[in-house]
């Protein structure tokens, strides 16, 4: 059996679905997320998509929100943003 632990939002760049198989920016948290997977159909949903790629999908963790940085002086405006360095990968990097 082949099997890999990934999150899909590594994958958005082929085809954009793949992030809705982790997270979308400014929706669901963790909790969220994991009641949509388990109680929302969202694992048959995007397992629906995963099929077209000759896949089969289980959820293997949730890591919660991810930080965009650390920084040295407080961010309290989106102006705070401006000429900063941070990583956000997958689809919340592009927004």
């Amino acid at each position: 059996v082949e099997a890999c632990h990934t999150v899909a939002y590594y994958y958005w760049g082929k085809d954009p679905t793949w992030a809705l198989g982790a997270a979308v920016p400014f929706s669901l948290n963790a909790r969220g997320i994991n009641a949509w997977h388990y109680h929302g159909g969202g694992i048959d949903l995007f397992n629906e998509f995963l099929a077209t790629q000759g896949l089969f999908g289980l959820p293997g963790g949730n890591t919660g929100v991810q930080m965009g940085g650390w920084f040295r002086k407080e961010i309290n405006t989106v102006a705070d943003l401006s000429g900063l360095k941070m990583r956000i990968g997958g689809f919340a990097g592009k927004v």
